[in-house]
């Protein structure tokens, strides 16, 4: 599906979009019976980045775009939680939560930038 909204454009996207994919993939390895669990917590909070990403970013600046990266920044973190709860529990590898937390920093760091830019265009 091809959209001709601006956000899909970023630079950012296709990790967001990357990072989805890889939640999906782990939890898939998951027991069955935390299908309604962790598997099920971790697949929602996932999606639910890119989805406040592009309900921010939809080609207007303004105090609600800064509040949508920030929730979409919370969500990431939340996952991230959900996570090393997982690695507890040994459903993931340590070098699978490195992974992840490469991921998870590179996208934070990317959610903060772009926060700060708006910052900047909204003074």
């Amino acid at each position: 599906m091809k959209s001709d909204r601006n956000y899909t454009s970023l630079p950012i996207w296709e990790q967001l979009m990357d990072y989805v994919r890889t939640i999906y993939q782990l939890t898939a390895r998951f027991p069955g019976d935390e299908k309604d669990g962790l598997t099920r917590k971790l697949r929602d909070k996932a999606v639910e980045i890119p989805v406040l990403f592009a309900s921010g970013t939809n080609g207007k600046l303004s105090p609600e775009t800064r509040n949508h990266i920030a929730q979409a920044a919370q969500a990431l973190h939340e996952t991230e939680t959900l996570l090393l709860v997982c690695r507890h529990l040994a459903f993931l590898q340590d070098r699978e939560c490195e992974d992840l937390k490469d991921k998870i920093l590179t996208i934070s760091k990317e959610l903060s930038q772009l926060s700060s830019k708006i910052n900047r265009n909204l003074k």
